[in-house]
């Protein structure tokens, strides 16, 4: 209710509306931040704040996985099993040559070309860096999404040897290696069980990890300077 009430005051361009949807934003951050510290959190050392970004070469997400579990992830999960050895290649994926045959072609989905245009001229801005340049008292744009920043980047898993999995935002990902971008923002929804583990162990004994582990992007923002 609150959301379609918010969607509708946005779709208006109601100033309450726009100042209620900036509360909303820090109340739901906070909500999903002590969310993942109490189911997950707590049990570990290693920050897993789920709005926290890490900066990955669009080139080493090879792979999705091959089940989405839930159609939304905003807390950030650590689940043990083999959910992280079921996966699919990401560029065999229908998405991707989707997109791909749009950019050759320079025809079909005009969002799609509209995105990729906006990419190769300006680079790979993160969603919060868009929503500055986008939302504005008087802006048309009628949707929730550009207000609600990094909650809105590309979505990833991390396998327990440290392989970083597709999860969501399937089009930017797809552009961003078209494009051979060096380096994007994604969010970590969910990592395996050992991954996080040896998070823990790059805070308390970085020595017994081997230097593939601790130049890892989820692994290199907890090592002390």
């Amino acid at each position: 209710m609150i959301k379609r009430r918010l969607k509708s005051g946005v779709k208006e361009n109601k100033a309450s509306a726009l100042f209620l949807l900036q509360i909303y934003k820090h109340i739901f951050r906070f909500y999903y931040r002590f969310k993942t510290w109490w189911m997950y959190g707590r049990r570990y050392e290693a920050d897993m704040d789920p709005f926290n970004l890490i900066w990955v070469n669009p080139a080493e997400i090879e792979n999705k996985l091959e089940k989405k579990e839930r159609k939304y992830f905003f807390a950030s999960h650590v689940r043990g099993g083999d959910w992280d050895l079921k996966t699919d290649d990401f560029e065999n994926s229908g998405q991707f040559r989707r997109v791909k045959k749009v950019v050759e072609d320079g025809d079909g989905d005009e969002k799609t070309r509209e995105l990729y245009n906006s990419i190769r001229k300006n680079g790979y801005k993160t969603q919060e860096e868009l929503s500055k340049e986008t939302v504005t008292a008087t802006s048309k744009d009628t949707t929730i999404d550009p207000y609600l920043g990094e909650i809105n980047e590309i979505m990833v898993c991390i396998g327990r040897e440290g392989d970083i999995l597709f999860r969501d935002g399937g089009h930017r990902l797809s552009i961003a290696k078209i494009l051979d971008i060096e380096s994007i923002p994604v969010r970590v929804v969910k990592r395996h069980r050992k991954w996080q583990e040896k998070r823990d162990r790059a805070i308390n004994n970085p020595e017994s990890l081997d230097d593939r582990y601790l130049r890892h992007p989820d692994i290199k923002p907890l090592l002390k300077d």
